[in-house]
């Protein structure tokens, strides 16, 4: 009878005490796995983290809000927002402490601004020419080259215009964080058409008026008045300075000629002061001279007449009227002959 009621008490005690031996254990083993995802969260192992601790707070009996709250953290690591704030609001409903409900709830803030921005497209404009202005829906956003400019998801309206070009007008859809790309290159206006005056036609038995031409502008060169007076001055100083030396050679010329003629014994008979070479070289060296005279004359007096041509010129009546040319015998030959008045 005593063993019986020994086994009794034994069965009774294990079978009371093997429901908190279970409960022990899978607290021992949620609190592991919890230890685990905070290691794999340090080494921003934010995905396998994830797994560990979502199968954690599904396994416990127990509410906690911590893991509930670094669940919410390695959703925001991974960019699930939406999953974040909905992890962070039930973190909210929990008991926690003060503080750590003021970190959720700036998170929360924090993501549902990104998530407003982030359902917001974006238009790029490239425009030319540069400095148009651009209006996005009848509102002016800046001048081209301009940052992206961000949008509702939507049909928009973009117009483009720009001084002394065509303004264009195009619409385009942007999607729930689309990006669209434009490219605008304004054409120029053309000018319009001088207005033609009215066209007057005579009446009956009338005559036409006649057509007046309207006189001929009269353009006065300056600078070809002075490149006139610069040419006849140096035609003048030229000319002068060639008869100058066309004397100078034919008086050279002339000294050696006399030189044989002033020799001693010269035309008497006798001993000429001068052997037959030297007279020769002086005779030579003379009519060279000479010849050189004749040429520098010839040369400075079409020099000189030049000048006085453009003299003529330069004081702007006609030439017919001022300047006669002609030509007179003389001596041994001829003379060309210049007159005018001046």
């Amino acid at each position: 009878m005593s063993r019986c009621a020994a086994m009794a008490v034994f069965f009774f005690l294990f079978s009371a005490s093997s429901p908190l031996v279970a409960r022990q254990r899978n607290a021992d083993s949620v609190q592991r796995m919890i230890d685990e995802g905070k290691r794999l969260f340090r080494e921003k192992r934010y995905e396998q983290a994830l797994s560990l601790f979502q199968v954690a707070l599904e396994r416990s009996k127990e509410p906690r809000p911590a893991v509930v709250y670094v669940i919410g953290r390695c959703q925001e690591e991974l960019g699930r927002l939406e999953e974040a704030v909905a992890s962070y609001e039930s973190f909210l409903s929990m008991k926690a402490p003060r503080g750590a409900k003021a970190k959720a709830r700036t998170a929360i803030e924090k993501l549902k601004k990104e998530l407003a921005a982030s359902a917001r497209g974006v238009i790029e404009l490239r425009v030319k020419p540069e400095g148009a202005r651009i209006s996005v829906d009848g509102r002016f956003v800046g001048r081209s080259p301009c940052a992206p400019i961000p949008v509702e998801p939507g049909v928009h309206e973009v117009a483009v215009e720009a001084d002394g070009h065509v303004r264009a007008v195009e619409r385009v859809e942007v999607s729930r964080g689309g990006r669209r790309e434009m490219v605008v290159a304004l054409g120029r206006e053309l000018s319009p058409e001088p207005e033609r005056p009215p066209e007057i036609r005579p009446t009956s038995g009338a005559e036409p008026p006649a057509a007046v031409e309207p006189p001929t502008p009269q353009v006065e060169s300056a600078s070809a008045a002075a490149d006139l007076g610069l040419w006849t001055w140096v035609s003048l100083g030229t000319g002068g300075a060639l008869v100058v030396a066309a004397s100078i050679a034919y008086g050279l010329g002339e000294a050696d000629h006399r030189k044989i003629l002033d020799a001693e014994g010269y035309g008497s008979g006798g001993v000429v002061d001068m052997t037959q070479q030297e007279a020769e070289a002086l005779e030579q060296s003379g009519d060279r001279k000479k010849l050189a005279g004749y040429v520098l004359w010839g040369v400075g007096g079409a020099a000189l007449a030049a000048a006085v041509v453009l003299f003529v010129l330069d004081a702007g009546d006609e030439p017919a009227d001022r300047v006669r040319f002609g030509a007179s015998p003389a001596p041994g030959g001829g003379a060309l002959v210049i007159g005018g008045r001046f």
